[in-house]
């Protein structure tokens, strides 16, 4: 006889009604963040600030070794490049150089490259990989 007091039980529970879904519920995170930070007005310098972990996507291997960026001021990205020989070769590029880095980017675009000379640039503390002898 439990045992039938048992299925009772669970039976009665699985009859009832669930709540309707109120404003309070909880949501999905995927598009929360996203939600947040615009309505805090800095979802755009976020956007930017992406540069710093994609740059060798964008710009390449060869290219991520001798130069990096090192600083953005609003929608202008200040990269550091290891001698003036790749400074002059990269200011030669900046315009497919900035379409690479703005590829697919809706907000958060960057605006203006800056290259600053800065000695050789250490990627072995990033990556541990060192900076390689192609170039």
């Amino acid at each position: 006889m439990s045992e039938s007091r048992y299925d009772e039980r669970w039976r009665s529970r699985g009859r009832r009604s669930r709540p309707r879904k109120s404003e309070g519920d909880p949501k999905p995170i995927r598009g929360l963040v996203g939600a947040i930070l615009k309505k805090l007005g800095v979802a755009e310098q976020v956007e930017r600030a992406a540069i710093f972990s994609e740059w060798e996507d964008r710009v390449g291997e060869k290219i991520a070794r001798r130069a990096r960026p090192v600083r953005l001021n609003e929608g202008t990205l200040f990269v550091e490049v290891e001698s003036s020989s790749w400074m002059m070769e990269l200011q030669m590029m900046k315009r497919e150089l900035m379409e690479r880095i703005n590829a697919g980017r809706e907000s958060g675009r960057i605006e203006k490259l800056v290259f600053v000379q800065g000695g050789a640039v250490d990627r072995s503390r990033d990556d541990g990989r060192g900076r390689g002898d192609d170039g």
